[in-house]
């Protein structure tokens, strides 16, 4: 197992299947195993061969929770969330104190339109550990799909102040505020984060998205090239770049800015 981990390090996915597949018809019985096996076959792109073997390991021992919660993220990604909520939701009967799993679970029942389920499992995570700031970020989430706005707003702001450099708090703050045109609030938002991090790109990125919602295209621009300088990887400010200039009918320079996305990806 330790040699299969190496080459899993080392991007060397073929040997580590074949090592994991190796022991898995040797010890058929041993869940961990599995698990490491459908690691592999994931870092191989093989999902559904993870799926199957994750199944196995999962019905072979119902509470054990690395199984449960990697065949839950595969479930997810593949759009089967009654599967993953039947599980996660077995899991939790045994094993309550798993956040990791209240998570997925949240997720899945916003995944099946289940919201105020998914508003539920964060309200309890809040109640358990009021100072941690992830449960009100993620309620915000679901409150904003809710169209609750106020709450999602009030929600955030507990996430900011017990996390005030989290760019992802911010980031719905200001899209709260773009959406109600309030852009004093959300330029003021977005100033507060550069004075905090002048050199990071995304203040900058923020800055532009503010920018354009306004129309003002010189601005915008002005704001997304210096985060294109700051990250050259952003591939975010490279889209609305794009945009401003499909907008402002500068079809040359969108062509551009395609090719420079294409040449990095």
């Amino acid at each position: 197992m330790l040699q299969a981990n190496s080459w899993l390090a080392k991007n060397e996915t073929t040997k580590a299947v074949s090592a994991l597949e190796r022991l898995n018809t040797s010890y058929p019985g041993a869940p961990a195993l599995k698990v490491e096996l459908a690691k592999a076959y994931i870092q191989s792109g093989k999902f559904s061969q993870a799926a199957a073997v994750l199944n196995e390991a999962a019905t072979a021992s119902p509470n054990y929770a690395d199984a449960v919660l990697l065949l839950s993220e595969i479930n997810l990604r593949n759009g089967q969330a009654g599967l993953a909520i039947t599980a996660l939701e077995g899991l939790l009967k045994t094993r309550p104190d798993i956040v990791k799993a209240q998570t997925l679970l949240a997720d899945a029942y916003r995944a099946a339109g289940r919201l105020d389920d998914s508003a539920a499992v964060f309200r309890q995570q809040i109640a358990r550990t009021p100072a941690k700031p992830e449960p009100y970020f993620f309620l915000g989430v679901v409150q904003r799909q809710q169209n609750k706005t106020a709450d999602a707003r009030q929600s955030f702001n507990k996430a900011l102040e017990l996390a005030p450099d989290s760019a992802e708090t911010l980031t719905q703050l200001v899209e709260l505020d773009l959406v109600a045109k309030d852009f004093t609030g959300a330029m003021s938002l977005v100033q507060r984060l550069q004075e905090k991090k002048p050199s990071d790109a995304f203040p900058y990125l923020l800055a532009g998205k503010v920018r354009a919602a306004q129309k003002q295209w010189p601005e915008a621009e002005t704001a997304l090239k210096k985060a294109i300088q700051l990250n050259p990887d952003l591939s975010t400010a490279y889209d609305l770049l794009v945009a401003i200039y499909l907008s402002t009918n500068r079809l040359p320079q969108a062509a551009q800015e395609l090719e420079n996305i294409l040449v990095k990806s």
